[in-house]
């Protein structure tokens, strides 16, 4: 049995820059 999840989180700091997360977990 295998279970794969997946997280995106999208941060927008104050100093205008764009951070994406992506996690991936098997």
């Amino acid at each position: 049995m295998k279970k794969t999840v997946e997280l995106q989180a999208s941060t927008i700091v104050p100093s205008g820059s764009s951070i994406k997360l992506t996690v991936e977990y098997r």
